[in-house]
């Protein structure tokens, strides 16, 4: 099956949201108005539209800052680009379940912001703050109690550098986790309290792009 939309916005392959129970989601300009406003579910065997759902006044940040955890489609968003808030999505019907702030007050710019959810329900994130002064936080959130677990403030290494989260990963077995920050640092974490047990970079540019890390 071919899908078309009228006027696709962000819409690359890796932004799309694959789901367990049979849908690909994206995000999409072509049903409302504004960038980043209509997301779109498709049946994954049919190519049909199950449901369109718009983020309202919301702003999505970046259609990759999303993640799926159990029945629901969470968004990161920053109504009136204030803070870092998680807004949820029924994946039956595309319905609004509610906005949770997550963590800051800070006046964020358009940089995504990275994450992987545990099957526990813990989403671990590098938090983009603000572009000058650079400011950047790992953050463990659990998606069950919406509650904020802890914040670990990640400081770059000087203060004209410019840097941000590109990837979180975890793996299964172990508390420990990786972030890899723009262009070559990468800090190791444990998850369970948010220590940072290494900061270290690799020689040369990396640019940690989309598919040259996995954990």
């Amino acid at each position: 099956w071919l899908h078309k939309e009228p006027k696709p916005q962000l819409y690359q392959f890796q932004e799309l949201v694959v789901t367990d129970d049979g849908l690909v989601i994206y995000l999409s300009n072509g049903f409302n108005k504004g960038v980043n406003d209509a997301m779109v579910a498709i049946d994954i065997k049919t190519g049909d539209v199950r449901w369109r759902s718009s983020a309202d006044s919301d702003r999505a940040l970046a259609s990759f800052s999303w993640f799926v955890h159990g029945s629901s489609l969470n968004l990161f968003v920053t109504p009136k680009n204030r803070g870092l808030h998680v807004k949820r999505f029924d994946l039956a019907d595309g319905k609004t379940l509610g906005t949770n702030h997550i963590d800051g007050s800070d006046d964020l710019g358009n940089l995504p912001h990275p994450s992987v959810t545990s099957p526990a329900g813990i989403t671990f994130i590098g938090y983009n703050k603000t572009l000058r002064p650079r400011k950047l936080s790992l953050i463990a959130y659990d998606t069950n109690s919406n509650k904020l677990l802890w914040n670990q403030d990640i400081g770059p290494a000087e203060d004209r550098e410019s840097v941000y989260f590109r990837h979180i990963m975890r793996a299964d077995g172990t508390t420990r986790m990786v972030a890899t920050v723009w262009p070559n640092r990468y800090i190791v974490f444990d998850s369970e309290k948010g220590t940072i047990i290494k900061d270290a970079r690799l020689a040369g540019y990396i640019g940690w792009t989309d598919r040259n890390s996995a954990l």
